[in-house]
């Protein structure tokens, strides 16, 4: 939804078409480019869509990145590179190649070492001084002449030598540089006689021994602009002139490192202060990557392009294959039709505009209604408009049958301003009752909604479940209490290692957010824990592949909601990618096909095939699986799927507060005067958990780590209740641990829909992680005894926390002070 916004933003538009190089006289506006990784082209975007943003973007210069080549070179598609090379020199775009001589891991030749002669591991650099290691490096240059010949030029990125071997030493005696500029003399060499006109780049650090060291070695020089939040604009501008003024008209556009660390993110106001800068200093440069300032949830491509106020980027880039991104005709054919709804007469008139345009979108193809659908969103969600303008947009939606669409009718009920928006969100929402979301938003509106015309809306769709206004106040978020155990908080067993060192793609269009993952690896149901991940999306959206394989196993049948196939990395492999729910008419291989990173699949198909509502979506996990003699397949799930992704997480699972029962029951102790609990016996501890990524997540997670606590300062149990990072055992072991959602909403508040909270008997474990029949007999025994026949819980009292962390490491905790109350006459 967010790209039709960014349609909208305005730039005046550069008219450069500059060369590669540009002299320190040329009386030209400095120019722009930008970098993009080579294994994201054809994977992440089709060579079309990123030559159609360099195109928007006015950027005059393109690098294709393969930063970590041993990594990125195998993951390349060098068939869409080319194609993505021709579109660009066909527009008069400077290209360049880029890499840095270095392993990601398991060097095959010398790498660098440190003082005391141990082999670094820091980026794991080529040695400079050993011969073999630099045939290597020089290699991969003759590697990208040959398979891309569209390249003019072919940078080095950053050839830092801090290697302290025996040689590398004595040639520093000769210059700090010295086996460096070996090495770049010697790869220009063996580049020039494969392709006489290709030409040398290096980015290095705007240093100006180094500069001149290399100043008859190096054709164009990119010096770093290294924009961060605590550098200043100006004194990094000259540094970059006094490059300059070093190599005059070797000088080339320099590389704009712009952040990807969340924690280091560079403010919209800094960018802005820089591209300024470099405007004024008549500094050209590119920006290191596409990837981050354009595709990632770090930086909004909206701000960054008006920022930089001259540059208008094609905001509506879609992954490969993906057939659902609207084109001009389609955008400007959906804002006409939208227009008539706002603009016929209030009352009937206007209604009847409202039902002849749902019925128009019903009629048109997936692509069509996919951009009508999102322009309409976004006018019903954009506060700038007067009520007036937005409402319309409630029924649209609503009427058209748009999934998509409910999780922002239920924003606008829960949370807009607006009476008039919230009562027609109602509307709405009472026209999708069939679907849960819809109506157990309706639920926790009429809990707290006190307006009358809103009131009166939601009673007519709930009539006798429609609880009275207070009744769904916002649930009290418990804290832990202070730790007694000496050792204090626990902490999780280690997680399994990121089987992937660069995120996979997402299956939709956009970043995390955008992929409305509504349940998660560890939802538990009533009979099962959900081993997967959901993304919530209409019936006919399609689907591309997160990651490059062979399709292994296609199992289809009516009907075919259940229907999946698996891509496997290794042709005959037994784990892979298992994508649930496409449509089998609409699957674009056959078993035994190469699949590649971002390929169009198929498209999601209807998951409830009746008049009812249904809750379309992909049901995505990585499985290990078993194909047997008749043809029946089993699954077995291995790893969180988020483990592969970008995923982006900063909110800790909250608690309710905790229940203290009779155990196996839900029958709880009470608490005195002063809010302690009083317990004896067999105990059983209750945590209701809830978890999301990001605030008005409309979802239903699990969390996949809990631990508890209970202690005095002298005895102490700890204790692991489970941990779904991995493979979660047997699937349909829920009961044991988890409280049906009855049991659970007979104890929470029924009227709350969201966040969801999962109810688990924490003391339901024997500390191994999983859910097993020997966790039956477990609970918290106040009356057990040690082997000296003392209690081991005598009356007193104990701090009690339960402990959960997300799949990104964030921590949520609960809390209560207890007391143990077994002997007669205990205080």
């Amino acid at each position: 939804m967010r790209f039709i916004h960014y349609l909208t933003v305005c730039a005046v538009c550069l008219t450069i078409a500059s060369p590669l190089l540009l002299p320190a006289h040329a009386a030209v506006t400095p120019a722009r480019g930008i970098a993009v990784l080579a294994s994201s082209i054809g994977s992440d975007f089709t060579p079309e869509d990123l030559a159609r943003s360099v195109r928007q973007g006015n950027f005059s210069l393109v690098v294709v990145d393969w930063a970590w080549i041993t990594y990125h070179w195998e993951r390349t598609d060098f068939r869409a590179v080319n194609r993505f090379l021709e579109l660009m020199s066909a527009d008069n775009v400077s290209i360049a190649a880029m890499y840095r001589p270095r392993f990601l891991s398991n060097p095959t030749v010398a790498t660098q070492t440190d003082k005391d002669g141990k082999l670094k591991t820091d980026h794991e650099e080529i040695c400079y001084s050993d011969q073999a290691a630099c045939q290597w490096g020089i290699s991969w240059g003759e590697k990208i002449l040959a398979k891309c010949p569209n390249i003019k030029e072919i940078i080095i990125y950053n050839p830092m030598n801090e290697c302290h071997c025996p040689k590398c030493t004595a040639a520093s005696t000769k210059g700090a540089h010295t086996a460096v500029m070996g090495f770049l003399s010697n790869a220009k060499s063996a580049w020039r006689a494969k392709r006489p006109d290709v030409k040398l780049g290096v980015v290095y650090m705007p240093y100006i021994d180094f500069w001149k060291a290399g100043l008859d070695i190096i054709d164009v020089a990119h010096p770093f602009l290294c924009i961060r939040e605590e550098i200043d604009p100006a004194k990094e501008v000259t540094n970059i002139q006094a490059v300059r003024s070093i190599v005059k008209d070797k000088m080339g556009p320099c590389l704009g490192k712009i952040t990807w660390e969340e924690g280091a993110k560079v403010s919209i106001n800094k960018l802005k202060t820089f591209d300024e800068a470099a405007i004024k200093g008549g500094i050209s440069y590119f920006f290191w990557t596409y990837e981050t300032l354009f595709h990632s949830s770090l930086y909004d491509p909206a701000a960054v392009a008006q920022s930089l106020a001259s540059t208008k980027i094609a905001q509506n880039t879609n992954p490969t294959g993906s057939t659902d991104k609207p084109d001009e005709t389609q955008l400007k054919a959906a804002e006409t039709l939208l227009d008539q709804v706002i603009h016929a007469e209030h009352g009937a008139p206007q209604f009847a505009a409202i039902n002849e345009a749902v019925r128009k979108i019903k009629e048109m193809d997936v692509e069509s209604r996919s951009a009508i659908l999102s322009l309409a969103r976004a006018r019903m969600n954009d506060k700038s408009f007067d009520v007036g303008l937005r409402w319309p947009f409630c029924y649209v939606i609503s009427r058209s049958g748009d999934e998509e669409g409910v999780s922002d009718l239920i924003q606008l009920l829960l949370q807009d301003e607006s009476q008039v928006m919230r009562s027609v969100a109602a509307e709405a929402l009472g026209g999708l009752r069939n679907n849960p979301a819809a109506r157990e938003a309706m639920l926790q509106s009429a809990g707290k909604e006190t307006n009358p015309q809103v009131r009166e809306v939601l009673n007519r769709y709930l009539g006798q479940a429609m609880p009275s206004p207070g009744a769904s106040s916002k649930p009290a978020i418990a804290v832990g209490v202070e730790e007694l155990a000496p050792s204090g908080p626990p902490e999780p067993p280690a997680g399994p290692a990121r089987p992937v060192a660069k995120p996979l793609s997402w299956p939709f269009p956009g970043d995390s957010k955008a992929q409305n993952i509504f349940n998660n690896y560890q939802t538990a149901t009533d009979e099962y824990i959900h081993c997967g991940l959901d993304f919530l999306h209409p019936a006919g959206t399609p689907v591309t592949a997160v990651s490059p394989g062979y399709v292994s196993v296609i199992w289809s049948r009516e009907p075919h909601t259940g229907d999946f196939f698996i891509v496997t990395p290794k042709k005959g492999g037994d784990r892979g990618w298992c994508y649930t729910h496409l449509d089998p008419k609409t699957f674009t291989f056959k078993e035994g096909d190469f699949i590649q990173q971002g390929q169009l699949l198929g498209k999601l198909v209807l998951f409830s095939p009746n008049e009812k509502q249904s809750m379309d979506h992909l049901h995505l996990h990585y499985v290990s699986f078993t194909k047997e003699v008749s043809g029946q397949v089993s699954l077995n799930s291995l790893i969180d799927p988020l483990y592969f992704f970008d995923w982006k997480d900063t909110k800790p699972p909250s608690f309710r507060p905790l229940w203290f029962v009779a155990e196996g029951t839900t029958k709880q102790f009470q608490a005195d005067s002063s809010g302690i609990v009083a317990v004896n016996g067999k105990v059983d501890i209750l945590a209701a958990i809830t978890d999301t990524a990001y605030d008005g997540q409309q979802s239903f997670l699990g969390v996949p780590v809990v631990m508890f606590s209970i202690s005095d300062g002298r005895h102490t149990m700890q204790k692991l209740v489970i941990d779904h990072r991995g493979n979660v055992g047997d699937s349909k072991q829920t009961k044991l641990l988890y409280l049906s959602r009855e049991e659970a909403r007979a104890l929470a508040n029924p009227a709350s829909f969201f966040p969801y909270y999962q109810v688990l008997r924490v003391t339901k474990t024997d500390g191994d992680g999983k859910i097993t029949p020997q966790d039956a007999g477990e609970c918290w025994d106040t009356t057990a005894l040690d082997s000296t026949g003392k209690p081991l819980w005598p009356d007193g009292k104990y701090s009690v926390n339960v402990y959960a962390w997300d799949i990104s490491g964030n921590r949520g905790v609960a809390g209560a002070i207890v007391q143990v109350k077994n002997g007669p006459g205990t205080d």
